[in-house]
């Protein structure tokens, strides 16, 4: 013992206090460690003892210690790790609370520059799995994506921005799932896919020779009507069906058949519109059904034999509960007999008579144009109808126009975008040469298409007329744009093969198109807008 050298100090330290207070505090904490870990295990294997009693008092004591032991040892971290780190403080708590209850939940939420969130406990680490993702479904709410990327850099690949369109409609997934949710996410998903249709405009590309086609062999489909079924009906060429669109600014895969079916399982999709459409229609059934290894799994289920008859058809393939069916509607809106010398009248204002049977459909294609014509329905004299007056004289393209509204307002009243996708197929130019179809017009010897762009006929007031009208609809439809790929294909039509051959031939057609052939490819592009490109801006549930 000896006393301090300061004169004013009023106590006299022990020399030796510093390491024997060192000693204390280490000796408590290895004490109080030791005595919680032997709790845990005494907690964890309870006292042999044939006495029910003794197992109960025993267990008591045990909770009580672990109880009493835990919160000294929680002050003792709090204490340690406060002044140096908070994040860490709770983190190594929240670890140690752990270990006592497998059921707690502790307060400690890594920020993103946290050296520990990688600790396992409290992330989820990413699957490394090698077993192959399976395809989306319809319901476009499968996959992970986040956006960002697509808004921040257009000129990504179109691969990465359908990715990014996933992701907008993932909220359901997460928990998050209402109607102003899918709603969101539907409206910001076309807003996305408007950016992506401004880059890759399937009309823009050229014809490719390629031998890999057809799809389906000549003569071998069934759903083939005869009108369009050239080779039957003795065209001797096959080139023009050895042909494939390629857009200039994106890559459009190859039609997988088996792969639409899967994702179509258990939906309807429904073609309305005029015999173009039956053409288109036709061509979809044949490019499905080659797919079938058993070709007896799809049967008509609605209508008769396929014809020119107005009305409703529809095919079902039965292993994927797929309906595709085709109405009838050469105007979309509704056509009347008339009483007079004129042999119906349009509704301008009221539709189809059929609609009802189109409202919950999950993929909605329509089209009209070719009845739209003064061959078809004279200078408009007497001939439609809005409300009571019936129009002694109306311009066809007004008309036109009004019809659209029409069914532009059905569209918007009936369809639920959150479960159905509406298409819009573009006009399909004809090839009449000499004349129309009913004054001598040819197409009998074309067995090329068209090489020059300046050959090309204008843009026809149809198809302007009608993205006006959609430029101003709440619902989105999706212009199925093949009105220019479609004019250079002047090689195409049935010309005098859309009969036998032993029939005589009062018109030639050049109008439709031979099956297999260029509705094909329009099939593709509305596989590839539906999957690839437009498929998840608005999901068919």
């Amino acid at each position: 013992m000896e006393l301090s050298k300061t004169p004013r100090s009023l106590f006299i330290i022990p020399s030796r206090w510093a390491p024997i207070l060192l000693g204390l505090i280490l000796g408590l904490f290895i004490s109080v460690f030791f005595g919680t870990n032997l709790t845990i295990i005494r907690r964890a294997v309870p006292a042999r003892s044939s006495s029910s009693s003794l197992t109960t008092t025993s267990s008591y004591h045990s909770i009580t210690t672990t109880t009493t032991t835990a919160s000294i040892n929680r002050l003792f971290i709090q204490l340690l790790f406060k002044s140096f780190d908070p994040n860490a403080a709770r983190l190594h708590e929240d670890r140690y609370m752990t270990r006592l209850n497998p059921g707690y939940k502790g307060s400690y939420k890594p920020d993103r520059n946290d050296v520990a969130q990688n600790d396992y406990r409290l992330h989820k680490y990413p699957s490394t799995s090698s077993t192959p993702k399976k395809q989306p479904s319809l319901n476009v709410e499968t996959e992970e994506a986040s956006p960002t990327d697509a808004f921040s850099n257009q000129r990504q690949t179109h691969q990465h921005v359908y990715r990014a369109i996933d992701g907008l409609t993932k909220s359901s997934s997460r928990g998050e799932d209402s109607p102003t949710t899918r709603r969101q996410a539907h409206h910001q998903a076309s807003s996305l896919l408007g950016s992506i249709t401004s880059t890759c405009d399937i009309s823009i590309g050229k014809w490719i020779r390629d031998d890999t086609y057809p799809l389906y062999d000549h003569g071998s489909c069934p759903y083939a009507d005869e009108a369009f079924n050239c080779h039957t009906n003795g065209r001797p060429d096959k080139e023009y069906a050895r042909w494939r669109w390629a857009p200039r600014d994106c890559s459009v895969p190859r039609f997988n058949g088996t792969d639409m079916l899967e994702r179509l399982r258990g939906k309807r999709i429904v073609f309305v519109g005029d015999s173009l459409n039956r053409n288109q229609w036709e061509s979809l059934l044949c490019m499905l059904r080659e797919s079938l290894p058993d070709k007896s799994r799809v049967v008509q289920v609605q209508g008769n034999q396929i014809s020119k008859l107005p009305g409703g058809y529809g095919f079902k393939f039965l292993d994927y509960d797929l309906r595709v069916e085709l109405y009838v509607s050469q105007y979309l809106v509704d056509k009347q007999e008339a009483s007079n010398e004129i042999k119906y009248i349009i509704r301008l204002d009221k539709m189809d008579k059929l609609e009802r049977r189109w409202r919950k459909a999950n993929v909605l294609v329509f089209n009209t144009g070719h009845w739209w014509t003064s061959d078809k329905i004279g200078d408009g004299d007497n001939c439609f109808q809005e409300g009571n007056e019936v129009y002694a004289k109306l311009d066809v393209m007004v008309a036109y126009n009004k019809a659209l509204t029409t069914w532009a307002n059905w569209v918007d009243t009936y369809v639920n975008p959150e479960n159905t996708t509406v298409f819009f197929r573009g006009y399909s130019p004809v090839h009449y040469m000499g004349g129309q179809w009913n004054s001598g017009g040819q197409c009998q010897n074309e067995t090329e298409p068209i090489y020059k762009e300046s050959y090309l006929t204008a843009y026809p007031d149809k198809m302007q007329a009608l993205e006006r009208v959609i430029q101003g609809m709440r619902v989105p439809v999706h212009v199925l744009n093949i009105t220019r790929l479609s004019d250079f294909r002047k090689d195409g039509h049935p010309a005098v093969f859309g009969h036998p051959p032993h029939q005589a031939v009062a018109h030639q057609d050049c109008s439709h198109w031979c099956l297999p052939g260029l509705p094909d490819t329009w099939n593709e592009l509305l596989s590839f807008a539906l999957f690839d490109q437009a498929r998840r801006s608005t999901p068919i549930n």
